[in-house]
């Protein structure tokens, strides 16, 4: 081995452990992946376009989308720096695997992938990634009121899973882009997304009684867990009756709403069940369920009715 190879050995080595922490690609890109093609597929659908996406499409827009969220992984190890080193110091960062330095390059050159992928896809798709892009740059910086959106945790959820909607309208715009605006419908499926980022978020904030980290605001810690799960259910329950609404008008519907009708009860269940005991299991059986739900919403609502309809099946 060269003396020159050494330190790329070390920064990939470093890379690798950093994504297998934070960041896993091979559990990620499947979920990004499933929500680019449900998302083009429900634009095609609402456009009233027969067939499916064309792969090439779904491949290089997915590509985005999976960046877009990496890079949304790497505003939030500078934006939470200093909870981190006083309350995680387990965590990447504090530990000194990486530094910011290094994120930034991973950064740029996540950038300059989703750039290439943007201009092969062409025909001004790259104008509906400003809205993400500009909304991510304000979320690094807090919006400037950073101490007051920490006092006011729903507040400061919201504000921050308004970037699901924008990375979804990218994701829809995979598709319409070749006629210059949204066809009516995808604004539902907006609101679909920004539903489905409150499940993630509070699945992924609670913890079993005894379970919580000091220093570490989890939304089961700042309100019970039973009303931090009531919370999750009631996200749960509005982001169902958004996808039946969106799923009701398209061709094939029936089959996403007999879909609906399955999924709802079972992730449901796992939510009453950490309200009536939350034990360590059923604290990560909801953040599963929450992953879970959420890929099941983009592909009932987008893929299956697109696939169906692609089949020939009945109506």
């Amino acid at each position: 081995m060269s003396i020159s190879s050494e330190p790329l050995q070390t920064r990939w080595q470093a890379f690798a452990t950093y994504q297998s922490e934070r960041f896993p690609f091979v559990a990620h890109a499947p979920l990004v992946f499933a929500f680019a093609f449900s998302a083009a597929s429900y634009s095609r659908l609402c456009r009233g376009q027969p067939g499916l996406p064309p792969v090439l499409d779904i491949a290089l827009g997915g590509t985005v989308a999976l960046g877009l969220f990496f890079l949304l992984r790497l505003v939030d190890e500078w934006k939470d720096r200093h909870e981190d080193a006083r309350h995680r110091p387990y965590r990447p960062v504090p530990r000194g695997l990486v530094g910011f330095g290094e994120l930034a390059r991973w950064g740029l050159i996540t950038l300059g992938i989703q750039t290439l992928a943007v201009l092969w896809l062409g025909n001004g798709l790259w104008l509906w990634t400003l809205p993400a892009a500009v909304w991510l740059g304000a979320m690094s910086l807090e919006f400037g009121i950073g101490s007051w959106l920490r006092k006011h945790p729903l507040t400061y959820a919201a504000s921050h899973m308004a970037i699901m909607p924008l990375f979804d309208l990218f994701s829809t715009a995979i598709d319409w882009h070749v006629q210059g605006w949204p066809p009516r419908g995808v604004e539902v499926f907006l609101v679909l997304s920004y539903g489905n980022g409150f499940v993630l978020e509070i699945g992924r904030k609670l913890r079993a009684t005894g379970q919580e980290e000091p220093g570490v605001d989890t939304y089961s810690s700042l309100y019970g867990t039973r009303k931090a799960a009531l919370m999750w259910l009631g996200a749960l329950a509005l982001t169902a009756a958004t996808a039946a609404w969106a799923a009701w008008p398209l061709p094939r519907g029936n089959w996403a709403l007999g879909a609906l009708g399955l999924l709802f009860p079972a992730a449901a269940l796992v939510g009453i069940r950490y309200a009536l005991c939350p034990l360590p299991a059923r604290a990560k059986a909801v953040e599963v369920a929450s992953g879970v739900w959420t890929l099941g919403m983009y592909l009932v609502v987008g893929a299956t009715p697109a696939i169906v309809s692609g089949l020939g099946g009945a109506p």
